[in-house]
């Protein structure tokens, strides 16, 4: 018994002594640090988050003991780890991250994520500099299995180790007038994540500038380069289209309008370039039931109609190339479940959604006879409706796939043989916009009774971001439970996504604004990228008017 008390006891000693040895060679290796860093714990997402726990402190730990060195020195996990808890710290926003830096006195503070889908765990690992208040890199890495930790993480420690040393040798070489704080500006390309937000700034500012507010509710919008000169805004209402000037600095100035028939109901609006010097609005409302499309010019200062009406569901897309063509669909009986619309509504409305998505095809303008030609053939639209849809390269292979929203808000990948490759687990869209259609078909109808009423989906862009195709989705947010029935928006935000060979993450947010989305338009004027946002802040009551406002970020210099 002594003997095996013994024996306990030198084993502890000697674990004592290789710790106290342990702690002094890291202080060792750290005493002429030029840069100190802080690790937090990483954030498990995982419907088993229990069983996984471990990783959120095992990361930091493993990452701790790797990036010491002479060049780097890590605060300790405990100590952060007790402020985190002290100061009831719960998200890693902007300010969170810089009480952190602040206190500890942080160069860089590392952080991050875990995701586990199935078998796979999707890591993404942010390094934030606070003082230029944003995450200046970012790596991700996808393992299978749970016994990953330590031989990924000490692979992922040399590159944040070898990133830190590049920081720093970059920053001792700028210039001091490079050191100077950047302008408020919305990248093209920032390296925030889903907990930074991109910042809201006052009007008159130049990350945030909003239109005066308009007493009607806008139902489709586009904006864009439609005349020759600046920028244009196209806005469709219950009874109007109307087209105004666009001021960068927030002004607008009306042009004209376009008065639609009574008991019109405007879905979309685009610019599409008919000609070398002319560009056209495509249209397409709902009237008791059916559904009429056609285009509008601008001719001597007035909006006219220049094609027939066109029973089809219209669009201008960004296909192959990139190149902008009009794409057009067949609407379809509407059922109650199909391939894809199946499933119950949970974030944007209670009502039953039906596949309406008919034959699909591209069109061309005829500018001989001011008529739409048919120019090929969709397939991959069978069954799915053409608006809340993107075109692109998204998963990075070479191949073409279709982008949709679910009715649940879910985005799904399908390839060009019709089959969902992908599905996500997270929801963006939310659409107050609906349809009522007859069930046999869309002819003409004088009533609209015996119809099903669906939701036109949010609005989805394909966007370029880093050499990838991205998206952009809107996201509205929706009231209170107790009030489902209701088709009610409180807020809404926007999200740029990108596809990390695993699932969409995002490369930046636009932070909540109050009330819903109608739409957004991404141009270009003068060399600079805008996103413009239009904002429908209340939808009026018998007591109120209605209050719309176009918001407009700058994403590039």
């Amino acid at each position: 018994m002594n003997t095996a008390f013994q024996k306990k006891s030198i084993r502890m000693a000697i674990f004592f002594i290789f710790s106290i040895f342990v702690s002094m060679l890291l202080l060792a290796k750290s005493a002429d640090a030029s840069v100190k860093i802080g690790i937090l714990p990483y954030k498990i997402i995982s419907t088993h988050y229990g069983r996984y726990s471990y990783i959120k402190d095992s990361i930091p730990v493993i990452l701790a003991s790797n990036l010491s060195s002479s060049g780097i020195s890590v605060s300790r996990n405990s100590d952060i780890n007790d402020f985190i808890t002290k100061n009831h710290i719960t998200s890693f926003s902007t300010g969170n991250l810089l009480k952190i830096s602040e206190h500890f006195d942080l160069k860089y503070l590392v952080f991050g994520r875990v995701i586990k889908i199935g078998n796979v765990f999707d890591i993404t690992t942010n390094v934030f500099n606070p003082s230029e208040k944003a995450v200046v890199y970012r790596h991700s890495i996808q393992v299978s299995g749970s016994k990953f930790i330590i031989n990924d993480i000490s692979g992922l420690s040399k590159d944040i180790k070898t990133k830190i040393a590049s920081l720093t040798s970059q920053e001792k070489v700028k210039k001091p007038e490079e050191l100077q704080a950047p302008s408020p500006v919305i990248s093209s390309a920032p390296p925030a994540t889903s907990n930074m937000y991109i910042k809201r700034f006052n009007q008159n500012s130049k990350g945030l500038l909003r239109t005066p507010t308009k007493h009607y509710v806008i139902q489709a919008f586009s904006a864009g380069k439609f005349l020759n000169k600046g920028a244009q805004v196209a806005v469709a209402t219950r009874s109007r289209v109307i087209l105004y000037n666009l001021l960068i600095n927030g002004g607008l100035k009306k042009l004209t309008q376009y008065n639609l028939s009574l008991r019109s109901n405007a879905i979309y609006i685009g610019f599409y370039k008919i000609s070398k010097n002319r560009t056209a609005i495509v249209l397409t409302k709902t009237k008791l039931g059916m559904v009429i499309s056609y285009l509008l010019a601008y001719n001597d200062g007035k909006l006219i109609k220049i094609t027939p009406n066109y029973n089809l569901f219209l669009r201008v897309m960004s296909l192959k190339n990139h190149k902008k063509v009009i794409v057009g669909q067949n609407p379809i009986s509407v059922v109650p479940s199909g391939r894809y619309f199946n499933d119950s509504v949970i974030g944007q409305n209670t009502y039953p959604i039906g596949q309406f998505g008919g034959d699909t095809y591209v069109y061309r303008f005829n500018e001989n006879n001011n008529t739409l030609v048919k120019a090929g053939n969709l397939p991959f639209f069978s069954g799915i409706t053409l608006y809340g849809t993107a075109y692109g390269n998204f998963m990075g292979n070479g191949k073409k796939y279709l982008l949709a929203l679910s009715n649940s808000g879910n985005l799904m990948i399908i390839n060009e043989k019709g089959k969902t490759v992908y599905t996500g687990s997270k929801t963006y869209g939310g659409s107050p916009l609906q349809i009522k259609v007859p069930s046999f078909g869309g002819v003409r109808s004088s009533s609209v009774t015996g119809g099903l009423i669906y939701n036109v989906p949010a609005q989805v862009s394909k966007f370029h971001i880093n050499g990838k195709d991205g998206i952009v989705v809107i996201k509205n947010y929706r009231q209170g439970a107790f009030m489902q029935h209701l088709n009610y928006y409180t807020k809404n935000s926007v999200y740029s996504l990108v596809w990390n060979n695993v699932n969409f993450y995002p490369m930046w947010k636009i932070r909540p604004v109050a009330g819903y989305s109608a739409g957004f338009s991404i141009f270009k004027l003068n060399k600079k990228t805008y996103l413009a946002n239009a904002v429908v802040e209340s939808s009026g009551s018998m007591f109120s008017k209605p209050e719309s406002y176009i918001a407009i970020y700058k994403l590039s210099s």
